[in-house]
């Protein structure tokens, strides 16, 4: 995802995987090119559960974070995947 809408972060690909920003997560300059400023309570980034999404093998995901606060959290993640009544 690179391009930034307003309540959306674009997923360039091809793939149609477009994130939608939540609560607190508002468009930001980043340190390359466009990025997310989350609350640090409500914000998040959510995309749709696709089949691109079902891994078989393993996967490595990457991200840059600058915390500017933090006082713990009982549910601190910064990659999710899982479907609503299941453990994924």
């Amino acid at each position: 995802m690179a391009n930034m809408g307003t309540t959306s972060a674009l997923d360039l690909s091809g793939n149609k995987n477009t994130g939608w920003l939540i609560g607190g997560a508002k468009k930001a300059t980043g340190k390359v090119g466009q990025g997310v400023n989350f609350d640090g309570t409500s914000g998040s980034v959510t995309v749709p559960h696709s089949s691109n999404f079902n891994f078989s093998t393993a996967l490595s995901f990457s991200v840059w974070v600058n915390m500017e606060t933090f006082s713990g959290c009982a549910y601190c993640q910064l990659i999710d995947k899982w479907s609503p009544g299941s453990i994924n």
